[in-house]
């Protein structure tokens, strides 16, 4: 008699941040989801973040996936910046533009903590 073991994997991917974003140059209005893969509250742990791309339609009704772009810790913020797309990853500050195949990353900061108030950001100013 032969036995066979079937291992089923979960993986659960859980929603954390979301944004509405145009990008310089684009004329299409964009849906950012920041999701995070096995996340446990405590002790803290993940195994990687995500930023999801998706295209509104015109009409506002429909998503269509574009893109995803794994980052390497919890995209806790996302709001749009000067065409751009600013995001809190973990304990970095990151500023990310449209690309064909993912999101770019195009700079980060170190910050102690964040937090995104209004929708309409101009300026920005971080400290360590």
């Amino acid at each position: 008699m032969i036995m066979m073991m079937m291992v089923v994997v979960v993986m659960v991917m859980v929603m954390y941040s979301i944004a509405l974003v145009k990008f310089a140059g684009r004329d299409d209005q964009y849906v950012v989801v920041g999701t995070v893969k096995d996340l446990q509250l405590r002790p803290r742990s993940l195994t990687c973040g995500y930023l999801v791309l998706y295209k509104l339609s015109h009409t506002g009704d429909q998503l269509e996936l574009v893109h995803r772009t794994e980052v390497d810790d919890l995209p806790a913020a996302i709001a749009p910046f000067q065409g751009r797309l600013l995001v809190g990853v973990g304990r970095f500050l990151r500023i990310y533009d449209y690309g064909k195949k993912k999101l770019l990353r195009k700079c980060e900061n170190k910050v102690i903590s964040l937090m995104f108030g209004r929708k309409d950001i101009d300026k920005l100013i971080t400290n360590e």
